[in-house]
Parts: structure tokens; sequence; C-alpha cells
């Protein structure tokens, strides 16, 4: 037993001196870490998210699970990407994902807001309701009620346009809504 404390200790005294000399371990620094337009934009997850492998690589490049709130069943799924098509079109195709129990127009109670951050125009969509989900999409699609989909289309003109979406159960969305706003609020243009 003594002898699995002091290689420990050393594991750890070797992992203290590698982080003080050069810097956190490429792997957990990068965890955290949206690079876009070819590293002229920068943003930064939440640490409490995890980066999972994109399920749509080429029209997804970065994801991340944020962890269910109490009671929900699946986390909650942030994507990143660019957004071809126009940033009315890309809002409309959204509010089309969703309808309303009581037959309301979604359009009616979605939220939408646009700021500016780091010289770039952030529109925002924030969407309740029941979730059409396409059949492609994980889990194999169909109706999810009680979501809710949080979403920035970043405008940094020559740079391109990209989105950031949080997605998923109503409580899980709300659990991370600050965590979402403060890592568009932290977005940095070179």
């Amino acid at each position: 037993m003594n002898r699995h404390l002091v290689l420990l200790g050393l594991v750890a005294t070797s992992l203290l001196l590698l982080e003080a000399c050069c810097g956190a371990p490429a792997a957990l620094a990068d965890d955290t870490a949206v690079s876009l337009a070819d590293g002229k934009l920068s943003l930064t997850a939440p640490a409490g998210w995890t980066k999972k492998e994109p399920k749509f690589a080429g029209i997804v490049m970065f994801e991340f699970a944020a962890p269910a709130a109490e009671g929900d069943q699946t986390d909650g799924r942030v994507t990143v990407g660019p957004a071809g098509g126009g940033i009315e079109a890309n809002q409309q195709r959204w509010l089309g994902q969703f309808v309303q129990p009581d037959g309301s127009k979604t359009e009616d109670h979605a939220v939408r807001q646009e700021k500016k951050v780091a010289g770039c125009t952030v529109h925002l969509l924030d969407i309740s309701g029941t979730y059409m989900a396409p059949r492609f999409a994980p889990g194999g699609g169909g109706k999810l009620p009680d979501q809710r989909l949080r979403v920035a289309v970043i405008d940094a003109g020559e740079r391109g346009i990209y989105y950031i979406r949080l997605s998923g159960p109503q409580k899980t969305v709300a659990k991370h809504a600050a965590d979402f706003d403060k890592m568009i609020d932290g977005l940095t243009a070179k």
C-alpha cells in the first residue's frame, strides 16, 4: 500500500511540475475552447459542459452536453457551427421546428433580441414548446414536449456567420441559460 501512495505522489508531483513549467496539458486546456473563423473569433464554453464528438461533422463544428436538470431525463445539447442560408431563414426554420400545445403560432411566443458583442451583431432567439425533431435527429425524431431552444447567431461580417444552439428540456435549458449568456458575452474577436 505504501508503494502505491509513493507512486501516486510521484505522478501528482510530476503533473504539477509539468503544469507549472508548461501550462495546463493541452487536452484539459482545449475542452472549453471554441475557435471560429480560423481563430479570429473565440468563445469559452462553461467548465460544467462536456465536450463531445459532433454528430454531424461539417454542419456542427463543436458539440457539448449540458448536464440535465433534476428530474429531466436528457442532457441539453449545445452545438456550434457555420450558419449558412442567412439569419432570418435560419430563425424561421428553427421557429418552424416548434409547435405550441394550444395551437397558437410559435413566433408569437418566441423572444428575439439583438446586441453587439466584440464588434459583431448577435441575434438571439428563445423558443419553447413541443419540438418536432426531424427523423435524422439524435433519438430518431418525433414530438418532444416541454422543450426549449436558445440560439445565438453571430454575424461577424467578412469573418462569417456562426450559430450557437442550446436545446433540450425546458428545465435543463433554463438551468444553463446564464452560462449560455456568459459564453456569448465572452466572445472575443481579433
